[in-house]
């Protein structure tokens, strides 16, 4: 990007400014005023002014045509180098600042995409955990109602031993009121048809003892039978929820490698992020090298310009030097011409004598 230099406009603007301060309307006055522009651009844009307002240049006829053009060639070239030397460096060093913030603005991005990615399977993993707790307190409570189960189907079963015990007791009693009947019914028809009314009466409510019994020991063998039924439900539920487990648990595995993985990749972006900060660091040194540059040329400029100043106060005073070496000629001329006279005369004195 070029820089905007100095019009007329601003010259003719300094110009009443240095009137009213009372300095002399020079190239020096007039750029301090402005506190910018090339010396030789205000040197031309006052020659301008000064022929505008009819007024006499101070450098008209000063200065040989010839030195004159080669000067200004010199410093237009000078000048040309110099912003271009000056544009094409801005240039460069901000085509390379904008590249160094696009790659960050990328870098930041990708960053802000892992972090939501580990956030969003942190999520996942604590979801998955709070699960594998629920199935752990479901396992727990299964565990609970099967021991409950079982110690239900002992304590038929021993119900149901008890039960066998009782109808052994009752066939072994039965065995004795048989052998007291046979013992004693030789003993009289009487006291047989009595006890045989007793027996009868005893063996109806041993048999509907006994029928109860077997009704009680077949509801236990049913219930033995549901309760073995559900605890087989329950080792297939428990084998399923161990299914469950060991599957969550490898996914769990499979999510803390690929948080794994993710951390290995955050700190290798980070990595990338401080070489890239390392390079832009890098990179700001050389701007700055080059702004040093650009400073040195400036300077290198500013002192071209006060050697051309130099020149120009040099060639001021090679041109008074001119002016009098002129004036002493014309006046050894005038003497020359004066001593010739004073010859003629002489010789014209000697031949009339």
């Amino acid at each position: 990007m070029s820089r905007i230099g100095v019009n007329y406009l601003d010259v003719a603007k300094a110009i009443p400014k240095l009137q009213a301060q009372g300095k002399p309307i020079t190239g020096d006055n007039v750029r301090a005023e402005l506190g910018t522009g090339s010396k030789s651009t205000i040197t031309r844009l006052l020659r301008e002014w000064k022929q505008q307002q009819g007024l006499p240049s101070d450098d008209d006829g000063s200065l040989p045509s010839e030195l004159l053009s080669a000067v200004k060639e010199l410093w237009s070239r000078l000048q040309a180098k110099a912003d271009d030397s000056i544009d094409s460096h801005q240039q460069e060093c901000d085509a390379i600042v904008s590249e160094i913030k696009q790659q960050l603005n990328q870098y930041r991005a990708k960053d802000t995409e892992w972090q939501d990615r580990v956030h969003a399977l942190e999520e996942k993993l604590h979801q998955q955990t709070e699960d594998n707790k629920r199935l752990n307190a479901s396992f727990i409570a299964e565990q609970q109602e099967k021991i409950k189960a079982v110690e239900r189907g002992e304590a038929l079963q021993a119900r149901h031993q008890e039960g066998e015990a009782e109808k052994e007791r009752l066939h072994q009693l039965l065995k004795h009121v048989q052998a007291n009947l046979e013992h004693y019914q030789t003993a009289t028809q009487q006291l047989r048809l009595e006890q045989e009314i007793i027996v009868e009466r005893q063996r109806a409510d041993y048999e509907q003892r006994l029928l109860q019994l077997q009704q009680q020991v077949d509801v236990a063998i049913r219930e033995k039978t549901f309760l073995e039924a559900r605890c087989a439900g329950l080792d297939r539920d428990y084998n399923a929820s161990l299914a469950r487990e060991t599957a969550v648990a490898e996914e769990v595995v499979q999510l803390r490698q690929k948080y794994t993985t993710l951390e290995v990749n955050y700190d290798r972006i980070q990595q990338d992020l401080s070489e890239v900060s390392q390079e832009l660091s890098a990179q700001r040194q050389d701007f700055e090298a080059k702004s040093r540059e650009l400073m040195e040329c400036q300077s290198k400029l500013k002192m071209a310009e006060d050697q051309q100043g130099s020149l120009q106060k040099a060639l001021s005073a090679a041109e008074d030097k001119i002016i009098v070496l002129r004036d002493d000629y014309l006046l050894i001329l005038r003497e020359k011409g004066y001593l010739e006279g004073q010859v003629k005369q002489l010789q014209t004195a000697v031949t009339t004598a």
